[in-house]
């Protein structure tokens, strides 16, 4: 009994070691290597993709663009203007282009067109000036004044003038009347004369029952006095100016309506043209036109006697005018 005893103790003893030495045994064997480390690549930044420095304006390859109707001949234009860049250019410090164009609406449509990049100006004659401002396309810098007889003006208005026999009062009894005109494109008797008719509610299409063209304007107020035609648009002062050579005519026709005066010549700046741009295209136009040798070098291109300053408030009349007409000009400068 004795010896079954031992045997059995022995027994439990040994069990009891297996139990704590096998599971201890067990996670030995489980246990792997510790893996090295491995090298990662050290972030490096990526440069961004270069921003194209902005070219500023009145540089030699942003140079500032200079639009002109020509007064004179196209030749002679043509010549003047690259005496005229060179000029403004060496003057201002600034690079310029003058470029000649053919008509108001074309330095219109590009003024217009130019106000994000602000590197546009024009001389802007008749309405052009009073369109861009009511676009908000452009502000005064300067204009010119040209001499009429004994008078120096920087405008001239236009006379609605009419046979005196009719004994007409007003403008709207030329409804469905006869009008002369010098041609589809001069200003005062035919695009001026229509705003003055619209100023009115009368339209040159609708309200003209026909159109006789002439071929000056001594002809143009002759037939109207004698009655080939009811009407006609003249430059303000015509009757005047051609007295001696109209003699008894002049005095046979009535002046029904006189408008503001239209400038001959704005120099129109966009918005946002740098300010030292304009300061110093300000200064040197002065300048160039109060010294007798660069003076001659502008009047084929401008026909000036003189340049002065302008500001907004020089063209409130013509404003007042363009919007009693009642028309959308937004077309004009696009």
């Amino acid at each position: 009994m004795k010896r079954r005893a031992s045997s059995s103790l022995f027994l439990t003893v040994l069990l009891l070691i297996l139990v704590i030495i096998l599971p201890a045994c067990r996670r030995r064997t489980e246990l792997q290597p510790t893996p090295l480390p491995t090298l990662t690549p050290t972030p490096r930044s990526t440069p961004l993709p270069a921003v194209a420095t902005a070219v500023p304006v009145g540089s030699e390859s942003s140079p500032v663009q200079m639009l002109i109707q020509p007064f004179g001949e196209r030749d002679d234009a043509t010549a003047a203007a690259a005496d005229f860049q060179a000029a403004l250019t060496e003057r201002t410090g600034f690079a310029f282009e003058v470029q000649l164009v053919n008509r108001p609406a074309e330095a219109l449509t590009a003024l217009c067109n130019s106000t994000g990049s602000g590197n546009t100006v024009a001389w802007l004659t008749d309405t052009a000036y009073g369109v861009a401002s009511l676009l908000d396309c452009g502000q005064p810098l300067a204009q010119v004044e040209r001499r009429i007889g004994s008078n120096t003006t920087s405008g001239r208005a236009l006379e609605i003038i009419t046979t005196a026999e009719l004994g007409l009062e007003s403008v709207i009894a030329l409804d469905g009347r006869t009008f002369c005109r010098l041609g589809p494109t001069d200003f005062y008797s035919w695009l001026g004369l229509g705003l003055a008719l619209a100023s009115n509610e009368l339209s040159p299409v609708n309200n003209v029952d026909s159109i006789r063209d002439m071929e000056d304007l001594e002809t143009l107020i002759r037939a109207v006095a004698e009655g080939d035609c009811d009407a006609a648009g003249i430059p303000a002062g015509s009757l005047e100016l051609l007295e001696d050579e109209l003699g008894d005519a002049a005095t046979q026709v009535t002046i029904l309506e006189t408008t503001p005066e239209f400038p001959y010549a704005v120099l129109t700046v966009a918005p946002n043209l740098p300010l030292g741009i304009r300061e110093a295209l300000a200064e040197v136009i002065l300048e160039l036109a109060d010294d007798n040798e660069t003076a001659l070098l502008l009047r084929p291109l401008l026909g000036q006697s003189g340049i002065i300053s302008a500001t907004e408030d020089d063209f409130d009349d013509l404003i007042r005018f363009l919007r009693s007409t009642g028309l959308d000009f937004r077309e004009l400068g696009q």
